[in-house]
């Protein structure tokens, strides 16, 4: 797919690989003081925005003022957000325990049973999204990094491009990534509960 569609991003993301060194001194020491801080500053990021959606009765979109509140921060406190370390290492872990969560609570025999139908549903729709993403990409030159960060977001809300788009070294693509999952929730919460009202 590389060879078909071209990827700058990607390719700028393997180059900078391709210049780390292997030295295990190479990386700095994770601080503990700024790891605190870092999950000190998120814990009350959640309480705030999630208190404030319950004050405003909207409890059930509390991740939206969580995010809104987060890029407030990353924005007006730019410089002294960005000299914390640690935070993408265990920012990760807890995305990597959030999907074992998930995975977790699958029952795997009642998965078996009655979700057969829904797996194949989802088999197709993925493999026809798919065939649409790269064919709008090749169509319209855009970078395959934006496309395949756009489908991630599109297929699995923000929690995959969060965790995805920074392991394969496409840090500028991560923010914008949640972004989309993320307005993508808002617009699907909004049709679905209007949907539900009208069927209902």
């Amino acid at each position: 797919i590389r060879r078909w569609i071209q990827s700058p991003i990607a390719d700028a993301a393997e180059r900078a690989k391709s210049h780390q060194t292997t030295h295990a001194d190479s990386r700095s020491a994770l601080n503990l003081i700024h790891i605190s801080t870092a999950l000190a500053i998120s814990l009350t990021v959640c309480a705030l925005g999630y208190g404030i959606a319950q004050v405003l009765g909207v409890a059930n979109y509390g991740i939206l003022f969580v995010t809104v509140i987060t890029l407030a921060i990353a924005n007006i406190f730019h410089d002294r957000i960005e000299k914390l370390s640690g935070h993408v290492e265990i920012g990760m872990l807890f995305m990597f325990a959030f999907f074992v969560t998930i995975g977790a609570g699958t029952e795997l025999a009642v998965l078996l049973e009655t979700g057969l139908t829904i797996f194949f549903m989802a088999v197709t729709i993925v493999t026809v999204h798919t065939a649409f993403l790269l064919l709008g990409a090749k169509l319209f030159k855009i970078d395959l990094a934006e496309a395949v960060t756009a489908s991630l977001a599109c297929v699995g809300g923000p929690a995959l491009p969060a965790a995805i788009a920074p392991a394969r070294g496409w840090h500028a693509l991560t923010t914008p990534g949640i972004m989309c999952g993320v307005l993508g929730y808002a617009i699907a919460n909004f049709l679905g509960v209007g949907l539900a009202g009208i069927l209902g």
